[in-house]
């Protein structure tokens, strides 16, 4: 019984003993496979001229398994310098044609040279994606996407004129867009924006002068517009111009140029007219702008502002207050009182979500006690009325606000004199 035991655990760890397999090395090419290798080269670096000079090429699936074929007879590296040279001299040629063009055609036919220089490019990394994903992973190479771009930004460099073209021709299109109010043809302004993108050349020489010439329009706009609208129509049109904006970043530029671009937006067209905007306060309360008022507060919000719209909130109550308690209408002050009191709630809930509370408290605690005595006393007439009517007519609310007032009020002494006395 024993030995079965043991003769079975011996079974069981032969069974578990892995083996090695020794495979030969490959054998070396033969002459005539050599030669084979060779001329797949030599039609692979003519397939890669032809796709520059768009000649046609057909046969994709063949052509990419040639290119494996040369890479497992250990020629990638051979295969990619060929290929290379192709990249180069084709871009190099592509790129002076363009700087050759006149002003008038340059930014059109770089547009269109970038757009067919895309279109081989993807197809030449289609047919040598085998040489990508091998050689040129295992070893400092480039994949030839990223070798053609860089082909095209080194030829670029050396053609000032054709970056300076591109970069003008940009800027006055959408300066045209700008001014007209026109949407025009946004795919040259996408496709060459784009470009610069791929050739690392956008926040070099196209960002800055874009940002500098965006700033000298607004600057320019916004005291021509601040100077001929009222202040709701402002806002409106500055709520137009952010979403404008907006949009053409998105269809056309870096989506990293927005956060700039957004900045001067508040600066030149919040920040450098505040005082207006803020002027406008009083009117848009009285006529019942709600919408605007938001709009005034979102304004104030993104430019860190609400200080400063609190103080113009804090001005109203104070300027409207005085004007009631110092006025000749004694009968109806309280009255009055309460009304502006309705319209600052109003706006501080629908418009500025309860941002000014403390703030609008003060400034009635000084328009209240203004005159002091006068106050409690029209206060306590106007209570006395309202418990008196038969039929209240009090909106809702009013009530409250007029709590509001009594506690505001420093002289508690002769309002009770004057309770009793009625």
């Amino acid at each position: 019984m024993t030995n079965q035991r043991l003769l079975r655990g011996m079974i069981t760890q032969r069974r578990r003993v892995r083996s090695l397999v020794l495979k030969p090395f490959p054998s070396p090419a033969t002459d005539d496979e050599s030669k084979q290798v060779s001329e797949m080269i030599d039609r692979l670096s003519h397939i890669a001229t032809e796709i520059f000079e768009a000649k046609g090429v057909k046969g994709e699936e063949d052509l990419y398994r040639a290119a494996e074929s040369v890479c497992r007879h250990q020629k990638s590296l051979e295969l990619y310098e060929c290929v290379k040279l192709v990249c180069e001299k084709q871009i190099s040629q592509t790129v002076q044609r363009v700087a050759s063009l006149k002003d008038a055609d340059l930014f059109f036919g770089l547009q269109t040279e970038w757009q067919t220089f895309c279109v081989r490019v993807k197809l030449l990394s289609s047919i040598f994606l085998y040489l990508d994903r091998t050689y040129v992973q295992q070893t400092p190479a480039k994949s030839l996407r990223d070798l053609c771009i860089n082909s095209f930004r080194s030829s670029l460099v050396l053609y000032p004129r054709v970056e300076t073209e591109c970069v003008m021709g940009l800027l006055s299109a959408i300066e045209t867009e700008r001014k007209d109010g026109v949407v025009l043809n946004r795919t040259s302004v996408a496709v060459l924006a784009h470009m610069l993108c791929a050739l690392q050349r956008y926040h070099e020489i196209f960002e800055g002068p874009f940002l500098k010439a965006s700033s000298t329009l607004f600057t320019a706009q916004a005291a021509a517009l601040v100077t001929s609208v009222s202040v709701p129509e402002y806002l409106d049109s500055l709520q137009r111009r952010f979403s404008t904006e907006r949009e053409r970043v998105s269809a056309c530029l870096s989506p990293a140029t927005w956060a700039p671009l957004e900045k001067l937006l508040q600066t030149r067209f919040l920040a450098d007219h505040l005082d207006t905007l803020l002027a406008g306060l009083p009117q848009m309360i009285d006529q019942n702008q709600n919408s605007h008022l938001s709009l005034l507060f979102d304004a104030c919000s993104q430019i860190q502002s609400l200080p400063a719209l609190q103080t113009a909130v804090a001005k109203f109550i104070d300027t409207r207050g005085r004007a009631i308690v110092t006025g000749g209408e004694k009968e109806g002050m309280i009255g009055q009182l309460v009304t502006l009191k309705r319209q600052v709630d109003i706006v501080q809930s629908q418009c500025f979500h309860n941002n000014f509370l403390e703030e609008t408290k003060k400034a009635f605690d000084i328009v209240v006690n203004e005159r002091e005595n006068k106050t409690a006393e029209m206060l306590a007439k106007y209570l006395d009325v309202q418990l008196q009517a038969k039929e209240s007519k009090q909106i809702e609310g009013d009530d409250e606000r007029v709590k509001f007032l009594f506690r505001l009020t420093h002289s508690k002494d002769v309002f009770q004199v004057n309770e009793s006395i009625s």
